[in-house]
């Protein structure tokens, strides 16, 4: 029974786990849980792997995020239900980040 936890195979799909073996697989693949990392003057968009289901109800597991800390974005945030969302999800945060940055 995985309670909501995942961990990724080779491929990045998610695979159903108990919370010690996520805690193991993360502790050995500290670089998989980090989707990216994008910096630009005092913002930060950073987007990783969960590891627990936090679709509660949804039909699909939510399980990567990206969050924004500092600069005018600070707190926004966002989930996927896939690794190639998530990327792409990256990809348009950062571009976001980045034009505000500019802009000031």
């Amino acid at each position: 029974m995985s309670d909501g936890w995942y961990v990724l195979d080779e491929t990045d799909e998610p695979v159903p786990a108990t919370e010690l073996e996520f805690s193991a697989w993360k502790r050995a693949n500290p670089d998989r849980c980090r989707v990216g990392e994008y910096e630009v003057g005092n913002a930060v968009v950073s987007t990783v792997f969960l590891g627990r289901d936090q679709g509660y109800a949804e039909s699909e597991h939510v399980l990567w995020q990206t969050l924004v800390s500092g600069g005018p974005l600070d707190g926004e945030c966002d989930r996927y239900t896939s690794h190639e969302a998530a990327k792409r999800g990256h990809e348009s945060w950062s571009t976001r980040v980045y034009l505000c940055a500019i802009a000031d």
